[in-house]
């Protein structure tokens, strides 16, 4: 289950098991709304329907113009996965 980061549902974290996690970020407006996310650069991030590798950048993930009324679902894999949610 997701656990939100903030009182409106617009950012949410599911953890899974070996390493993985998914992050959530809705857009509920009526305009395009860019987020950031604090993230260990150690993590491989990627869209989870395209497969779009992204890259966190000074400890942040930037996500620039989620479409209004839409939603972006990134999965975030440590490296070691024989230490998972370490990273």
């Amino acid at each position: 289950a997701a656990q939100f980061e903030d009182e409106e549902c617009e950012v949410g974290k599911a953890v899974l098991s070996e390493g993985r996690e998914l992050l959530f970020f809705f857009n509920y407006g009526e305009e395009e709304k860019d987020y950031m996310f604090p993230v260990k650069e150690e993590y491989q991030i990627s869209d989870y329907w395209t497969e779009e590798r992204l890259e966190a950048c000074g400890g942040r993930l930037v996500l620039k113009k989620v479409r209004p009324h839409s939603a972006r679902v990134l999965e975030l894999v440590c490296p070691n996965k024989q230490e998972p949610f370490k990273c």
